[in-house]
């Protein structure tokens, strides 16, 4: 049995941890590589399939996703112990006058739902 839980997943225009910077069309191509039925791993171990992603979308600069897991993971999500997070390949990328890396688009992504997961970017712990 599982349960379905939305979370927001990834954020444009704000620095990640790493200092880059998701641009909106980036965040949009992430979004557009999103698969009603796309399998969802934990802790991006993509032999242990925990569920599948039911729908992702986009709300301002924000991507979130619907996913439906495992009832044993269910909760610990909502509690905000666990997070879902995505994993991507940069299709192409800049850097700007201050030397920040600004992805400007995505071509491959998929979802997970993690113990430790870096923060969103613009948030504590985000290199903003």
């Amino acid at each position: 049995m599982s349960q379905n839980v939305d979370a927001l997943i990834w954020r444009a225009g704000a620095s990640d941890a790493y200092g880059d910077v998701l641009t909106l069309e980036a965040l949009e191509t992430m979004a557009k590589a999103l698969k009603p039925g796309d399998e969802i791993t934990l802790d991006f171990d993509f032999r242990n399939v925990i569920g599948h992603l039911v729908q992702a979308w986009i709300q301002g600069n924000d991507l979130y996703a619907t996913v439906s897991i495992d009832d044993l993971y269910a909760q610990d999500a909502r509690d905000g112990n666990l997070a879902v997070r995505p994993g991507f390949r940069i299709a192409a990328q800049h850097m700007d006058a201050d030397g920040v890396r600004i992805i400007d688009k995505i071509d491959i992504t998929h979802v997970s739902l993690t113990p430790n997961p870096l923060p969103l970017p613009g948030e504590a712990g985000a290199d903003s």
